[in-house]
């Protein structure tokens, strides 16, 4: 899957992430703050690279990290890109875009 246009998707992405925080606001205004999820980190099946992004935020900028990890758990390569908004779901598909953009180039 290829995304031919990374900046438009961003940006329609903080436009729904937005729109979502103020109907949520609105009916459920602790949902956000009780959803507490941990998932363990599996290996790829052999032969497989996984791609995994992580973002940081700051008060008004984020970063990304990207790491690629092949079935041993072996780094394979990674890229941090600086981040366009401090929107944690916006950050997140912003790294997510980023992931497609360099493991598709």
């Amino acid at each position: 899957m290829v995304v031919a246009r990374p900046q438009m998707v961003l940006r329609m992405c903080t436009n729904r992430v937005l729109e979502f925080r103020n109907i949520a606001n609105d009916f459920m205004p602790s949902i956000s703050n009780s959803l507490n999820v941990h998932e363990e980190w599996k290996f790829p099946r052999p032969g497989l690279i996984k791609i995994n992004v992580d973002t940081a935020l700051g008060m008004d900028i984020s970063f990304v990290g990207i790491v690629a990890r092949d079935h041993f758990g072996k780094l394979s390569k990674c890229w941090i890109f600086k981040g366009p908004t401090a929107i944690p779901e916006v950050a997140e598909a912003f790294g997510m875009v980023k992931a497609l953009e360099v493991t598709t180039a």
